[in-house]
C-alpha cells in the first residue's frame, strides 16, 4: 500500500467461515432491517453530520484543538464502521468487537 493516502484498509480472510458467523449476520441485518436501520440511512447520517460536528468543534475548540481531541475519536468511529462493514460483507469472520478482528484500518488526518 502506498502512503500517500490517508485511508488504509486491509482485510484478513480467514481460511475457513464458521457457520455460526453466518447465522449472526443474517440475525443481525434481520433485525436492523426489522428497526429500519440500513446502509444507506448510516451513510446519508454521516455525510450530513460529519461536516457539521467539524465544524461544531472547529469553531469552539480551534483547528489545532480538533486535531489532537476531537478527531482521533470521530477516526475511531469511522475505523469501527469500516470493520462492521468488512464483518456484514463477508470479509472477515469476527465481529468488530475489538481493533484486532480481522481488518487493519490506519487513519492518518491531514489538513488543518
Amino acid at each position: 500500500m502506498s502512503n500517500d493516502y490517508p485511508v488504509h484498509v486491509e482485510a484478513e480472510s480467514p481460511p475457513r467461515f464458521d457457520r455460526i458467523q453466518l447465522l449472526v449476520r443474517i440475525a443481525l441485518a434481520l433485525v436492523l432491517a426489522w428497526v429500519g436501520i440500513t446502509a444507506g440511512w448510516l451513510v446519508l447520517l454521516l455525510y450530513l453530520a460529519l461536516p457539521v460536528i467539524a465544524a461544531i468543534a472547529i469553531s469552539v475548540r480551534g483547528g489545532d484543538r480538533f486535531g489532537t481531541e476531537v478527531a482521533p475519536r470521530i477516526w475511531r468511529v469511522l475505523g469501527w464502521l469500516l470493520r462492521l462493514s468488512a464483518y456484514m460483507a463477508l470479509l472477515v469472520d469476527r465481529f468488530p468487537t475489538d481493533a484486532a478482528a480481522g481488518v487493519q484500518v490506519q487513519l492518518r488526518p491531514t489538513g488543518t
